[in-house]
């Protein structure tokens, strides 16, 4: 859901910045408007990357989705409370889901000529950020099996 779509902003970006396809192209692929690609180009600030000698930065478009599939699990995961939100199948899978794409996110994105020490910080955030999500996600499980326990006794 979610995740898919993200899933395709990213390659259709990346076919942008690196293959240098255009709009048009981009467009007859994917079967969306030319001008709601324009309008998110624009938004993200897309550049070919064959444009002014410029180099392809995957990156910083990695990173970003990685931020929002965060901050996506968190809204599935946790009421404006901040209290555990109950969690039905769907939710789970969804964060299943959103999880497993952070995880081939973070296996894909370059290390490049970066300071060693600067890599060995974002891997260890990341990892911080990915503990947090599972340790969630485990008190979420429990707290809904809590609840199927509750239903079947009640009932």
């Amino acid at each position: 859901m979610i995740a898919r779509a993200v899933e395709r902003w990213v390659a259709i970006r990346a076919a942008h910045e690196s293959a240098g396809l255009d709009f048009e192209q981009l467009a007859l692929i994917t079967g969306w408007s030319v001008r709601s690609i324009q309008r998110r180009a624009a938004r993200e600030k897309w550049v070919p990357w064959r444009v002014a000698g410029r180099q392809p930065d995957i990156k910083t478009p990695l990173r970003k989705v990685a931020e929002s599939l965060i901050a996506q699990v968190q809204t599935l995961a946790i009421g404006e409370d901040g209290e555990p939100l109950a969690l039905d199948k769907a939710r789970i899978d969804t964060i299943s889901v959103l999880t497993r794409t952070l995880e081939k996110i973070i296996e894909i994105m370059p290390s490049g000529g970066e300071a060693k020490e600067d890599q060995t910080k974002r891997d260890a955030d990341m990892a911080e950020a990915l503990k947090r999500i599972d340790q969630r996600i485990v008190e979420l499980a429990k707290g809904y099996a809590r609840q199927l326990g509750k239903t079947k006794s009640e009932g």
